[in-house]
């Protein structure tokens, strides 16, 4: 279950509007790239949110 190579390894948690402009959406996506690129894990809901 625990393995001490994920120690350095966060699990992000995204929570936002269901309604956002196009800028906020390049952001957001540039975000979760930059963090899974440094192997963390991101986490959506995906409740209708976009």
């Amino acid at each position: 279950m625990f393995d001490a190579r994920d120690e350095s390894r966060m699990r992000v948690s995204v929570i936002g509007g269901g309604t956002v402009t196009d800028e906020q959406v390049a952001r957001a996506e540039a975000v979760g790239r930059e963090l899974a690129a440094r192997g963390h894990t991101v986490v959506c809901g995906g409740r209708g949110g976009t």
